[in-house]
């Protein structure tokens, strides 16, 4: 124990008050890394995680699987995330390889709803208390369109659905559209 007069640990480093706790330094101006393995990892360089400049890298498998970097832009299966340079704070996910698939798995559990949020703050500046927007997937294995009807707080209002059958429903603020894909029908009903 480093500082810790009882450890849990095999090591175990204690800092009374300090944010920082410990610091791992190479004269190294490439990269610098911690590498982790139990038992059943296959090399010490297997899982590892580290440095490169500002940016923070995670390695799966021998490789490099993620990286955040220095503006904060998540990449995972890139070093470089936010590839078109327009905005800041992306999340890009590319596929290795050739024609290789590449997926976000957005999940509910049991009924409850899979879904997207975007959002935003009110005026100018660095607010970001607006729910605006939301693609959803409900029970049954529709997909919801829905945006926030009066542009503040989080509330959703249905905007859009297509069913489970291929069916489009499109709200409006005098009833709804509905365009059957099954016999091409489209069929208006006006709201009260």
């Amino acid at each position: 124990g480093i500082g810790a007069s009882s450890p849990a640990r095999a090591l175990q480093v204690s800092e009374g008050s300090s944010q920082g706790i410990a610091r791992f330094t190479t004269n190294n101006t490439t990269r610098a890394f911690i590498d982790i393995k139990d038992g059943n990892t296959t090399a010490g360089n297997k899982v590892r995680f580290g440095a490169e400049t500002d940016d923070m890298i995670l390695y799966a498998g021998g490789a490099e699987s993620m990286r955040i970097n220095s503006s904060g832009n998540v990449g995972i299966g890139t070093t470089s995330p936010n590839p078109f340079g327009w905005g800041n704070k992306h999340l890009t996910l590319v596929a290795e390889g050739t024609n290789q698939y590449a997926a976000i798995d957005v999940i509910g559990s049991g009924n409850a709803v899979g879904a997207i949020l975007f959002g935003g703050g009110s005026g100018s500046g660095t607010a970001t208390n607006i729910g605006r927007a939301q693609i959803s997937a409900h029970d049954g294995s529709h997909l919801v369109f829905a945006t926030n009807g009066s542009n503040s707080g989080s509330s959703f209002n249905e905007r859009m659905r297509i069913t489970s059958a291929g069916n489009l429903e499109v709200k409006t603020s005098n009833g709804e559209i509905n365009f059957d894909s099954g016999n091409g029908n489209i069929q208006t009903t006006t709201g009260s």
